[in-house]
């Protein structure tokens, strides 16, 4: 069993622990399709359920909105989560969202593997299709 969530990247405009700008991460670092890590703050002072996004390089981006990281939470037992930045944009600020690909816990490499590819191909089609609807 499998399913996808596309959500809203939270918290972009804040600085990092480390005083590293969110925003200039997103902007130089972050592309659509690119894979990114969830992490579970247990200890986060805003709340203990809130679920931290970053880059594989560790940079921190945001975190899933707390109306969304509850219902997450909940699978983190029975599920692996994949993440992929699935639309990147500027209004004002720059802003991200993703797509989290929740697939139960001990599914084949290839099941895992091709269901990753598909939502992969599908973020890339998307934003193409939302890009020459700009142009238009």
């Amino acid at each position: 069993m499998s399913y996808t969530f596309h959500t809203r990247v939270a918290g972009v405009t804040f600085k990092n622990k480390d005083g590293s700008s969110r925003q200039k991460i997103i902007k130089n670092n972050c592309e659509v399709g690119q894979m990114v890590d969830l992490i579970h703050e247990e200890d986060n002072q805003y709340g203990k359920n809130a679920i931290k996004i970053c880059l594989q390089t560790g940079e921190s981006i945001g975190y899933i909105p707390n109306t969304a990281s509850c219902n997450i939470l909940k699978d983190f037992e029975k599920f692996d989560f994949y993440s992929l930045i699935s639309h990147k944009g500027f209004y004002k600020v720059h802003y991200l969202e993703i797509c989290l690909i929740a697939v139960e816990k001990n599914s084949s490499e290839e099941f895992v593997q091709n269901l990753v590819e598909k939502e992969f191909n599908q973020i890339l089609k998307t934003n193409e299709l939302k890009r020459q609807r700009e142009l238009d």
